[in-house]
């Protein structure tokens, strides 16, 4: 079974999914991108979609839920053993010390985006924390690792290529 790797994408923040969609482009061609506006849609999808045949790989979600859902959100993500280990990516246009806090011990916040960031910080977070998520589990074969290159971090591929032929050869 082929295994087809997900980016979801949370805010109920129109502007702000408006100016994210564009940016998701350039992973569609490897990855499955999912936008929720809420954290009941966003755990449907996950429970109903996601698991066996598709992994989670990445979690951008921005202050715009109510009642502080987007920290409980990232826990909730943290605490389920076959989505902990997805990246959890944050945004705070007004950040708030206790939900930071909170997000980065309790949810396994992995970055997070305060004010005024820009589109080009955004896609190239993206594309090192997929980068990690690839080469880092061992959800795929070596070889099969390097049909994301041409979408992530291609000189981090080639890199991981290298080491793991030198490795692998000086088993033999």
């Amino acid at each position: 079974m082929e295994v087809q790797f997900c980016l979801l994408i949370l805010t109920a923040n129109d502007a702000l999914r408006a100016r994210l969609e564009p940016l998701m482009e350039v992973f569609r061609s490897r990855f499955t991108v999912f936008f929720a506006r809420s954290r009941q849609e966003a755990e449907a999808w996950l429970g109903e979609d996601v698991e066996p045949k598709r992994k989670l790989a990445l979690t951008l979600v921005d202050e715009s839920l109510p009642d502080a859902d987007e920290t409980e959100f990232l826990i909730y993500l943290h605490a389920d053993p076959g989505l902990r280990w997805a990246y959890k990516l944050l945004i705070l246009d007004q950040p708030n010390a206790e939900n930071l806090l909170q997000a980065i011990n309790h949810g396994g916040l992995d970055y997070c985006f305060t004010g005024n960031w820009d589109d080009a910080l955004m896609v190239s977070v993206l594309q090192n924390k997929l980068t990690d998520f690839i080469l880092e589990h061992r959800l795929l074969p070596s070889e099969d690792k390097m049909q994301f290159a041409d979408v992530l971090e291609s000189d981090r591929f080639l890199d991981f290529m290298y080491k793991d032929a030198a490795t692998s050869w000086s088993h033999r």
